[in-house]
């Protein structure tokens, strides 16, 4: 079965990272059926870079609106079957349209959505997605995982994933209102639409550029009290869906997670509010001992008992 293609990359002010993200995406064999830069409002001369390309790629401008939008421009414009995306300051690996050929070409339509390793670049020590989350995939082929909510869906970079369009649009695209996890929000959701296809291939390369300290990913670092409120917003919107009770109990972990972590930033930022989030997050948990013996720590040692608790609830999500 023929398999086509898009790939929506994003962009603002990286006008000098920009030509080689697109450059990693044009010299790829076989190419993808069309690429669409979605320019979300830049001040530099970013425009003045997309012109060069001409035909060879789709250019839309918007107003100023986040990562998450200008996706979703993106995939409305998109006409393949397939979308895959990439960060303008980011690269794709060679051969990785031809991996999404050679996995997607057989794939069922249960399949909604294909996902691969990332190399991290640009820090101190070059590491791997799947190493550092223990997942154990080959390359050379893709497997298919059918039920992907039991994995830990943070592992999951849009750079290395391509979705099936259609669902995607069913499901809203990525969460417009969420500046962090916006795209984690998105693959919660089309976890529970049908299987993914995982391959151990590195498809992509997640770089940390000099003086990039305003990337979106240092949002979680910068504001954790926003981070964790997101993550809390958008684990409790799944419990309201229809799930197995392996995927709620896995839910209602991840969501008493959140809370606690919510917790840990507030009492960081003396918001007054961390006692009665963390009881919430107690109540939350699928298991009301360890709930509770979850938050005693903190709420009777402050700060070091989040380390405890936090540290605690990591080994429980992945048992």
């Amino acid at each position: 079965m023929s398999v086509t293609i898009s790939v929506v990359v994003p962009t603002y002010n990286r006008a000098h990272c920009v030509r080689e993200a697109i450059d990693s995406v044009l010299t790829q064999d076989p190419p993808a059926d069309e690429v669409i830069v979605v320019d979300d409002g830049s001040t530099d001369n970013t425009q003045d870079i997309l012109q060069t390309y001409g035909n060879s790629i789709t250019v839309l401008r918007q107003k100023n609106e986040g990562a998450a939008a200008a996706r979703n421009t993106g995939i409305r414009h998109a006409t393949g079957e397939w979308v895959a995306f990439l960060d303008s300051d980011d690269l794709w690996r060679p051969g990785r349209v031809a991996v999404l050929h050679r996995d997607l070409e057989d794939a069922g339509d249960d399949i909604i959505g294909h996902t691969g390793d990332v190399r991290f670049t640009g820090t101190q020590q070059e590491q791997g997605l799947f190493d550092l989350r223990g997942w154990q995939f080959s390359q050379g082929g893709a497997v298919r995982v059918t039920n992907i909510i039991l994995k830990e869906m943070t592992g999951i970079f849009s750079i290395a994933t391509a979705l099936r369009r259609t669902i995607v649009l069913e499901e809203g695209g990525y969460r417009e209102n969420m500046r962090i996890y916006e795209d984690v929000a998105l693959f919660y959701a089309l976890a529970l639409r049908g299987s993914w296809l995982f391959t151990g291939d590195i498809l992509a390369e997640s770089r940390r550029l000099p003086g990039d300290a305003e990337a979106l990913s240092f949002i979680e670092r910068n504001h954790p009290v926003e981070a964790a409120t997101a993550k809390v917003a958008f684990t409790s919107s799944l419990l309201e869906r229809d799930l197995s009770p392996a995927q709620r109990t896995l839910v209602m972990k991840q969501t008493s997670g959140a809370l606690l972590a919510l917790a840990a930033a507030e009492a960081a930022e003396h918001t007054g509010s961390h006692r009665h989030t963390a009881i919430a997050s107690a109540r939350k948990h699928p298991s009301a001992l360890k709930g509770w013996l979850k938050v005693l720590p903190p709420l009777l040692l402050g700060r070091l008992g989040y380390k405890i608790s936090l540290r605690r609830h990591k080994a429980f999500t992945r048992s």
